[in-house]
């Protein structure tokens, strides 16, 4: 059992390093405004276990905890949120009508209320609320009444935005294969002018 204990806490520690390491290394990265190898670097680190977001999720709401977190890993992890969001929405799509989800889980995000180091949850709470506002469609966060730690994202309106999302995916892709097709078929008809004239 003491080497079970030790095992554990050893385990722990090196977590908690590596967690430090990549929260500096994400800020450093994050001022250089390389957001892609952010993105990947922070989906590296919550797939191995290092950054978890999530305090709950399940049927009675996705509540997201930032008390340990930077503004740059936040706002990372929002990032990564959104794309976990969005997956959910194209599985949904993929199911007949009847089976489909019929109610969102809300979105909670605890941001703090900046009343320690400094304010530095006020800041966090300042940055999440501009980055789902500068989103399009926007995601509008409201403050929880009896919490004003806490933000609030409708469930119906994540559905909006990740529907928008894809779906302008989508028409882009739809598009492109429009244009491939159209200078296909005019390619063909100057092919023929061309044999046309020569005969």
């Amino acid at each position: 059992t003491d080497t079970g204990s030790s095992n554990i806490s050893r385990s722990s520690r090196t977590r908690g390093t590596r967690f430090e390491i990549l929260k500096t290394l994400i800020a450093s990265l994050d001022r250089l405004g390389v957001d892609l190898f952010v993105r990947d670097l922070y989906k590296e680190g919550y797939n191995n276990g290092i950054f978890n977001h999530w305090l709950q999720e399940d049927g009675r709401g996705r509540v997201m905890d930032f008390h340990q977190f930077s503004r740059p890993l936040a706002k990372a992890a929002i990032n990564h949120a959104l794309d976990e969001f969005e997956a959910d929405q194209l599985e949904q799509r993929k199911l007949p009508w009847g089976k489909r989800r019929k109610k969102h889980s809300p979105w909670v995000i605890i941001v703090g209320q900046g009343m320690r180091r400094r304010g530095r949850m006020g800041i966090i709470k300042q940055e999440v609320m501009r980055l789902l506002m500068e989103l399009d469609p926007p995601l509008h966060a409201l403050v929880q009444a009896n919490n004003l730690g806490r933000l609030v994202v409708a469930g119906k309106k994540i559905k909006e935005y990740t529907t928008a999302r894809i779906e302008r995916r989508e028409g882009r892709m739809r598009g492109r294969e429009g244009v491939g097709t159209r200078n296909g078929k005019e390619e063909m008809a100057m092919r023929g002018w061309r044999e046309k004239g020569q005969r």
